[in-house]
């Protein structure tokens, strides 16, 4: 292999290869899918138009898994295939995590970044009786993933909280960044 261009690395580099190599026979040589969202990220940055069309197609096809769906969500709106792929992607956790208030999917889940955690949550419902269960499981989660205090906040306030039926019902909460510890202080004449 070739030394790598000063401009690409690692992964940028393979699909980059794997552009040029399409651009010649119209294949590729892999049909991995977190190699195609890659490969579709270059074909846009190169503006090779065939090529978007081709992996996005491939990757409705493609079974989805935790790791592409999660991949699929970060796409830039800018690709003509992204608003497919990302609908694809929110259905899939959707319906894999329908269930994620259960033991089954705890270890993964707190694996999910941001926009995936958004997906279920905004896709799921849960029952008057679980949604307690839902504010400690998004407070563990932003704690596992988002170490500062600050940050953690911020993430809580601005893209969370408002996903959880037992705070958005609360006219004037506090945050109080324990499970189970959410207080009400609502001013009455």
């Amino acid at each position: 292999m070739p030394p790598c261009p000063y401009f690409l690395l690692g992964t940028e580099y393979k699909a980059f290869m794997e552009l040029l190599h399409f651009m010649y026979s119209g294949k590729f040589t892999s049909t991995e899918p977190t190699l195609l969202v890659d490969i579709l990220m270059a074909a846009d940055k190169f503006e090779v138009v065939s090529c978007m069309k081709l992996c996005g197609q491939q990757l409705i096809d493609l079974p989805m898994t935790p790791e592409l769906a999660v991949r699929c969500l970060d796409l830039p709106c800018s690709i003509s295939v992204a608003t497919d792929l990302i609908e694809a992607a929110k259905k899939f956790l959707a319906n894999r995590y329908k269930n994620f208030l259960s033991t089954k999917f705890q270890d993964e889940l707190m694996r999910i970044p941001l926009p995936g955690i958004v997906a279920i949550l905004s896709r799921n419902h849960p029952g008057v009786a679980s949604e307690e269960s839902v504010y400690d499981f998004v407070l563990r989660w932003a704690h596992f993933q988002y170490p500062n205090l600050e940050r953690r906040h911020k993430i809580l306030s601005s893209s969370l909280l408002p996903l959880v039926p037992l705070v958005r019902n609360m006219t004037n909460a506090i945050l109080i960044d324990q499970p189970s510890c959410i207080m009400n202080f609502t001013h009455q004449d």
